[in-house]
């Protein structure tokens, strides 16, 4: 799949057309923005663009409104949410919550290091426990995928 994707870039690229001009369909991710999280950031977003969606970080997002209305209105445009919840942020789980409330599809994770640490509340949600990296931009493909797979079999 990943050779593929990046045949599809290079092509693209010949004929100077953006390959994030034909993605249309977007995946919200919340998370720590804190610098510790950058490796992880980058992992995430390269599984979400891997699975041919837009990734959106409400940190890097132009705009000139209040953030939580902000965060709210990508959220319901988003196809689907990843909340990372290495290191307890409150803001990814009101984020978390939020899309669920929603109807979203929701795609938790948390390295493993902080896993015992999630709120309970969350405890009974199946949640991506990575050791690294590499498992998790793993893990995630695998995720998007088969949540993809159940969209179109209904």
């Amino acid at each position: 799949m990943k050779l593929l994707n990046t045949t599809i870039r290079e092509q693209l690229n010949i004929h100077d057309i953006l390959f994030e001009e034909l993605i249309q369909n977007q995946i919200f991710i919340a998370m720590s923005f804190d610098n510790d999280m950058k490796p992880a950031r980058q992992a995430i977003m390269k599984a979400v663009q891997a699975c041919m969606y837009t990734p959106i970080l409400i940190d890097v997002k132009e705009h000139n409104n209040f953030i939580v209305p902000e965060i709210f209105t990508e959220i319901d445009k988003s196809e689907l949410v990843i909340a990372d919840l290495t290191q307890q942020k409150t803001g990814v789980y009101l984020e978390a919550g939020y899309a669920l409330g929603q109807k979203k599809s929701v795609i938790l994770t948390c390295k493993e290091t902080d896993f015992e640490n999630m709120h309970f509340d969350v405890a009974q949600i199946n949640t991506i426990k990575w050791s690294d990296e590499k498992v998790l931009e793993e893990r995630l493909i695998s995720k998007i995928n088969a949540i993809e797979y159940q969209r179109k079999a209904l």
